[in-house]
């Protein structure tokens, strides 16, 4: 089934609706895709209601406009984006399995970000789950995993969850983290830099003096134990250079530990459809190279927010607001002299929420602990169960990419693609071979797990439906 549209805009959180904003006001004719049931992405994401009330106004005007322009929008939930063939066609698998062919004169890439793990013994433990699952069961089913957390890593998410989770009459056992002052003083400094809404975070975190959760800082987690399931955590003290402190070990019983250790963008459709990337912070984990005006290396293709470099809800707006504003200029939707304009004032304050997601990057990965400190028994690869033990195997063999090592060990093969593991697997190897370059992923089409019956079906064209 073929589809053409102005502009196809992947991913609905804050920076496709805030591009959506600027597009649909200057009469663009806007196809919006994701993969949840509702627009918002993981920042605004909510349950039922009009959740949509509590959204910033610059994102709940383009849902009014989303709303009141069915003419020029349209809006497909519950949707993957499969891969971008050379001709620019866009491969959907729509929420009925129908495979469409969207042809789009722009196309805005908002796929965001997803969480970075950092594997320790025990992380597969029925119990262990990530800081961003927790979320997604507060936010989308107000449900609360457990009724007694313990919250552990080194990400802001953990202070932003445990207040979620009081406000939801939960219990925080205690919140782990990782970072040390230092590294939090400089985030709070960034966010003011870049004008974030402190406002929020102070709230937390009284929230958090009020309901008495204690917070360790500069301890992590050694290992999670249990028979079946989680039963207790072990967390060790580090010093100011993050190595353990002999003696300092403690013993959390829990039965729920959300675990975090901040984000990575997700680019693998970038990466498929040839947009250059840039290594973002961390060894392994990339962005999408863009310009001053969101555009990538590949013509007619743009990308904002978090998958061009972590850096909060903010920048994803602000991103979004500046790719919209291109966008109306490629397609001689508005006078070139005023998109110039606009996006030229809007330039000092994206440099602004770069600063903060350095910042960010800097307080998830603090100094110390690395994958030379785990057993040899621990999983990397939770798909395929490949060990610590068979990736050092393979390396030794002669594979030092993650490529080489995916075809010897499987690490990487499963149903995530390796959207978990390639980026631990990056960083280990970066570690080990400081003066080799890690080499982009290689992505091919599908970028999604998807069924050859859905890719086989022929649905025959009915362009009326879109």
């Amino acid at each position: 089934m073929q589809c053409k549209f102005q502009v196809a805009i992947v991913g609905i959180g804050p920076a496709g609706l805030a591009a959506s904003q600027v597009l649909l006001r200057h009469g663009a004719h806007v196809l919006l895709i994701d993969e949840n049931r509702r627009p918002g992405g993981q920042l605004l994401r909510r349950g039922g209601g009009d959740s949509s009330q509590q959204w910033p106004r610059e994102v709940r005007t383009a849902g009014n406009l989303l709303q009141y322009a069915p003419s020029r929008s349209k809006v497909l939930t519950k949707a993957r984006v499969l891969g971008r063939e050379a001709d620019g066609s866009l491969w959907v698998e729509d929420a009925r399995g129908r495979m469409l062919a969207i042809q789009a004169e722009a196309l805005l890439m908002a796929s965001g970000a997803r969480e970075r793990f950092v594997p320790f013994p025990g992380w597969t433990l029925p119990g262990v789950i990530s800081t961003g699952a927790a979320q997604v069961m507060l936010k989308e089913s107000g449900v609360l995993p457990a009724q007694d957390l313990l919250l552990a890593g080194c990400t802001p998410l953990l202070y932003a969850l445990g207040s979620e989770i009081l406000a939801s009459n939960g219990r925080v056992q205690a919140i782990v983290d990782q970072a040390n002052m230092r590294t939090g003083l400089g985030l709070l400094i960034a966010a003011a830099g870049a004008r974030s809404p402190l406002g929020a975070a102070l709230a937390s975190m009284s929230r958090l003096i009020r309901g008495r959760v204690p917070v360790h800082r500069q301890r992590t987690i050694l290992d999670a134990r249990g028979d079946r399931e989680l039963e207790e955590v072990l967390t060790i003290k580090l010093d100011n250079q993050g190595e353990p402190i002999p003696g300092s070990e403690r013993i959390h019983p829990a039965r729920i530990a959300a675990v975090g250790h901040g984000f990575v963008p997700n680019v693998e459709l970038p990466a498929q459809a040839g947009c250059d990337l840039i290594q973002d912070f961390y060894p392994g984990t990339w962005a999408v190279k863009v310009d001053g005006h969101m555009q990538t290396s590949v013509p007619g293709v743009y990308a904002a927010g978090e998958v061009a470099g972590i850096g909060g809800g903010g920048k994803a707006l602000l991103e979004g607001q500046m790719a919209g504003w291109a966008v109306l200029q490629e397609l001689g939707l508005c006078p070139k002299a005023e998109g110039s304009r606009i996006l030229k004032s809007l330039s000092p304050k994206r440099r602004k929420w770069l600063a903060y997601g350095r910042a960010v990057h800097k307080y998830c990965r603090p100094p110390g602990q690395n994958s030379r400190d785990l057993s040899e028994e621990t999983v990397i690869c939770r798909c395929e169960k490949v060990t610590l033990a068979e990736i050092k195997r393979g390396v030794e063999q002669g594979f030092t990419t993650p490529g080489a090592l995916k075809m010897a060990t499987r690490c990487g093969m499963g149903m995530c693609q390796g959207r978990t593991c390639l980026p631990i697997v990056s960083e280990m190897l970066a570690e080990r071979f400081p003066d080799v370059p890690v080499q982009p992923p290689s992505v091919r089409m599908p970028v999604k797990a998807v069924s050859v019956d859905n890719m086989a079906r022929d649905n025959g064209p009915n362009e009326a439906a879109y």
